[in-house]
């Protein structure tokens, strides 16, 4: 009787465990319908509580396996790596490729439990 009620409470707290949990995202980030080859994408929440997170870009996909729940700010940032020339000591500056004010950039969104898909389609800002 002992081992049964044992093994019960085993299962239910491995199904509990398994409900919700852990925010994760991932998705997709394009520019002008472009995806982002090179980038950073950061969830900071609205209420100023808590720590960012943050995953590059690459390719214009991104994964973030730790995130919390609640109102979040996106904040994305695309660049180019320009290439450097063999032997070159000089330093090299990244090209912005996504601009601060974009369409789309700076959003709000709301993180749930579980694991969710967010895509971001950012366009050229207004002029």
């Amino acid at each position: 009787m002992n081992i049964r009620f044992c093994l019960l409470l085993l299962g239910v707290s491995l199904v509990a465990s398994g409900c919700g949990g852990t925010p994760s995202i991932s998705g997709t980030v394009q520019y002008e319908g472009t995806p982002v080859a090179n980038g950073n994408i950061t969830f900071t929440s609205v209420d100023g509580s808590g720590t960012p997170v943050a995953s590059p870009i690459k390719d214009g996909k991104y994964n973030i396996e730790e995130a919390t729940v609640g109102e979040k700010k996106v904040s994305i940032s695309g660049y180019e790596i320009p290439e450097i020339p063999p032997g070159s000591t000089e330093p090299v500056e990244t090209i912005d490729t996504v601009p601060y004010n974009a369409v789309g950039n700076m959003q709000t969104v709301e993180v749930k439990s579980g694991s969710q898909v967010m895509d971001f389609n950012l366009t050229a800002p207004a002029n």
